[in-house]
């Protein structure tokens, strides 16, 4: 496909298109595989990718001290060949702690306080965690859902 296929967006809008589009595949998949968690040890088996839900985060914005709202981002791990699932398992209590000392930092930034987050900045902060922990291409870091309420 070209650039014809998705038009022009703003790089926040996009990645925003994107993460809708993910979420809409996932929900074709087979639940076992989609899930990601829970259920027996058999649905690291099979072929194709695993896609691993990781739980969601719920974070207050402050601004001087006071909640200016909240922000809700769920998270999804591709992992692409299975064979590296049992490893994504069990490091993701500790992923999931870095993911969230990077958003609480984030939060912190003018930007977060007063306008809707910056999935392109974090996301690349994400995925380049991913890629220290686990090693380049083992697992892609996606967003399923990313919410900012007032």
């Amino acid at each position: 496909m070209g650039d014809t296929a998705m038009p022009k967006l703003p790089s926040g809008l996009r990645a925003f298109a994107v993460a809708i589009f993910v979420a809409l595949l996932m929900l074709g998949a087979n639940p076992a595989s989609a899930q990601g968690h829970g259920g027996g040890g058999g649905e690291d088996e099979g072929e194709g990718p695993l896609f691993i839900e990781m739980d969601t985060f719920i974070v207050s914005v402050f601004d001087r001290g006071a909640a200016r709202g909240r922000l809700s981002l769920a998270l999804v791990l591709d992992v692409p060949d299975r064979a590296n699932a049992a490893n994504v398992r069990g490091r993701i209590p500790r992923l999931q702690d870095s993911f969230l000392n990077i958003l609480n930092t984030y939060l912190q930034t003018r930007a977060a306080i007063i306008g809707a987050p910056d999935l392109d900045e974090l996301m690349g902060k994400f995925q380049a965690l991913a890629d220290e922990t686990f090693g380049e291409h083992v697992v892609t870091v996606l967003v399923s859902t990313a919410m900012r309420t007032m």
